[in-house]
Order: C-alpha cells, then structure tokens, then sequence
C-alpha cells in the first residue's frame, strides 16, 4: 500500500483474516529499505515481522501490540501463542 507517492513511502501491514486492515499493525518503509527487504510476515492483525539486509547484516523487526489487562485470558493466550 503507497503511504506517500511522493517519497515512495509503503506500508506494511497486517490485517484481519477477512481482509480488513481496520485494525492491525503497520510499519512505514522507504524506497531503499523496500529494496533492502527479505522478508516480511504478517504473524497476526496484532504482529508482523519484517527482515532487512542493513549494511552490517540481517535486521529483523517486530511490531506488535498486545492485549490490555482488560482483555479476557482467552485473548491474551491467543496473542502469546502466535
């Protein structure tokens, strides 16, 4: 998805087994880290892990947002076991 057709910006994301990206994680990468990708797997609508090739080796990120203390146990098992 183009963030910004200008900059060349791109998002990747994560998005709802129904293929809403309403919720989700996102993550805004340029031209030049697009061109340094290796990897890129959306774990869950709450996790996506994406790989680079940086100048001094692999760069591995994750973004993730967990559940709040007032989610029920059910959903925070859930979370953790993805």
């Amino acid at each position: 998805m183009v963030l910004d057709a200008e900059t060349g910006y791109r998002l990747l994301f994560s998005e709802r087994s129904n293929g809403s990206n309403v919720e989700g994680v996102k993550i805004a990468i340029s031209p030049h880290a697009r061109a340094a990708r290796r990897l890129y797997q959306a774990v869950s609508p709450q996790a996506l892990t994406a790989e680079f090739l940086s100048q001094t080796g692999p760069l591995s990120i994750v973004v993730a947002y967990a559940p709040t203390d007032q989610s029920s146990m059910e959903v925070k098992e859930h979370f953790y076991s993805d």
